[in-house]
């Protein structure tokens, strides 16, 4: 019976010992799971771990890496709700860590939200120099180091990038992480216009992530070459980046990269349409199972709405413009083309406001600085260096009291003053703003407008060939066209001097009073000048050769009296300066 019972106990003894080695295998399982991409797996892999008796630092570690699981799903509510929970562990056991790694996982989900993102970072920025935790201070540099890409400022990039790469050589971890700071590496350089060099390092990030199987950065990365091959006109090798790239963001079902990979192959259909390339066409309208270009619009347009990142919905609809305008359909090309420029607009005043939060971003981080010093320099002080202190603030601020008391009234009244004085110039910023932003819309319709009248015109133009070679059967029909054509020329020359007038007030009744026995054909011509456009595009848009517009600038400049050496623009320009003054 003793025998037994020891050879249970012995039993007992090695299935403990092997519980808590898959337990740890389990762990370390996860972590490895997460890093590749392989979020189901990983999350079932957690949750049978957390049913498990495991530390309040290791559930701690373990609701975090369930709370990455959900951000990365896009499943913000779970998200926010796992990393309260990780933060309160954090507090409970004073562990500075965890908190800092709980922060930049914070600043990963709020990253561009208008600069919320920024305290969360600070925060970060003070723990890794506080703990001289060499894997936090990494991290710190890494992410500063985006915010200055973000900010448009890679010369400030290189400054953090350098520190992240000091922290990972006494992290002594370069061979896991060499491969992020070759691709961060490869945005500065795209930054400073070093294509070449940007591509090489990305080849060489991609090596190292195919070696270790990191597939959420091989995707990333692939994507990356897809577009730089795209860009350098190399549409086959442009085909089989964007192809493995959307195959394995499929796979580890990552949306942000299904998203990328999709978009650079649809710029890449929009390129390759215009060549003779037919096989690879058709292997590009078996990506986007379609039987035809205009089968693939039409894909692609419903498919639009749930593309919600900047970047991507900006490749998107000006794919969608370019590719209207190859089958012919300028009424669609032109909608979004002006689609586009709206949320390019918004893209641009996004960026300047990334360059604002970095500043405030290291205004922050300096402002926590100096509460630690100030903090430090009063644990200094010993207890009479205190009283003393403390009676000299009482005395200051029974003087101050007394001074303030005298003056209240009048001080209140300034304040009153100064807010409304803040108030209505905040109110006069936004008006301007909105008023600066629906000129660049108007200004981008009319250059559209412009653009369009001008292919209409070629048209007109191909009309008039036909009806000089047309024969007898033909000539009604094709005479019929041309009529029509005509007419709508007319009604374009209309609706564009409505759309110059919106723009220019009174431009025109200016130019008529300036010159008593101004033409019809002249005004246009002025117009147009006025505009900037070349003599071959007013040739285009009157239906005149470029030398006959050249006369008729000549003929116009002798009726208002300008000499040879006068420039008609500069006229035309002080014209409308003159305008805009009275207006004023």
């Amino acid at each position: 019976m003793n025998l037994n019972r020891i050879t249970i106990l012995f039993i007992s003894f090695l299935v403990s010992i092997t519980i808590n080695c898959q337990e740890k295998h389990t762990l370390q399982s996860a972590t490895d799971l997460l890093l590749n991409g392989d979020l189901k797996k990983a999350s079932k892999v957690i949750d049978s771990l957390l049913n498990t008796d495991v530390s309040l630092s290791d559930r701690g570690y373990l609701k975090l890496r369930k709370a990455t699981i959900f951000r990365m799903k896009g499943n913000n509510q779970e998200f926010l709700k796992e990393l309260d929970t990780v933060f309160i562990v954090a507090k409970k056991i004073d562990n500075k860590i965890l908190e800092a790694d709980a922060l930049i996982q914070k600043v990963t989900y709020l990253n561009g939200k208008k600069g919320q993102a920024l305290s969360a970072m600070a925060k970060y920025v003070a723990i890794a120099e506080e703990t001289k935790n060499s894997r936090l201070l990494y991290n710190a540099n890494v992410a500063l180091t985006s915010f200055s890409l973000k900010g448009k400022d890679p010369k400030k990039a290189k400054v953090f990038f350098k520190k992240a790469v000091k922290a990972d050589q006494e992290n002594r971890n370069s061979a896991k992480q060499q491969y992020h700071l070759d691709l961060m590496y490869a945005n500065i350089l795209n930054q400073e216009e070093k294509y070449d060099s940007a591509i090489f390092y990305l080849k060489k990030a991609l090596l190292k992530t195919t070696a270790l199987n990191k597939k959420p950065n091989q995707t990333q990365i692939l994507s990356i070459l897809g577009k730089r091959a795209l860009d350098n006109k190399n549409f086959e090798k442009s085909y089989d980046w964007s192809l493995q790239s959307q195959q394995l963001a499929k796979e580890i079902a990552i949306r942000l990269f299904i998203e990328s990979s999709f978009a650079n192959m649809f710029l890449l259909l929009i390129e390759v349409e215009k060549t003779n390339a037919i096989l690879l066409k058709e292997k590009i309208y078996a990506f986007f199972n379609a039987s035809s270009f205009k089968d693939a619009l039409k894909i692609v347009e419903e498919q639009l709405s749930a593309f919600k990142k900047y970047d991507q919905n900006l490749k998107l609809l000006k794919g969608l413009s370019e590719g209207y305008k190859i089958i012919g359909d300028a009424e669609k090309a032109l909608y979004y083309t002006n689609e586009w420029s709206q949320k390019n607009i918004e893209k641009l005043e996004q960026e300047q406001l990334n360059i604002n939060n970095l500043m405030t971003l290291e205004l922050e981080i300096s402002k926590l600085n100096k509460e630690k010093d100030t903090l430090e320099i009063e644990n200094k002080l010993n207890v009479t260096q205190k009283t003393i202190l403390i009676l000299s603030i009482i005395l200051l601020l029974i003087l101050g009291l007394f001074i303030w008391s005298q003056q209240r009234l009048r001080i209140k009244d300034a304040k009153l003053v100064k807010l409304s004085i803040e108030k209505n110039l905040l109110i006069a910023e936004k008006k301007g703003a909105k008023l600066e932003k629906n000129l660049k819309q108007k200004e981008l319709e009319l250059n559209s407008f412009i653009r369009d009248m001008i292919e209409k015109n070629s048209q007109l133009e191909i009309i008039n060939q036909k009806l000089k070679n047309s024969n007898a059967l033909n000539y009604d029909k094709i005479k019929a066209e041309l009529k029509s054509q005509e007419s709508a020329a007319a009604d374009n020359w209309i609706a564009f001097m409505f759309k110059f007038e919106q723009l220019y007030p009174n431009f025109a009744k200016k130019l008529r009073q300036k010159i008593n026995n101004i033409s019809p054909t002249e005004t246009k011509l002025s117009v147009l000048a006025f505009l900037n456009l070349s003599s071959k595009e007013i040739g285009r848009l009157l239906g005149i050769s470029a030398t006959s517009v050249n006369q008729g600038k000549y003929r116009l400049k002798k009726k208002i009296g300008l000499d040879k050496n006068t420039n008609l623009n500069e006229f035309l320009l002080q014209l409308q300066s003159s305008n805009t003054n009275d207006n004023k």
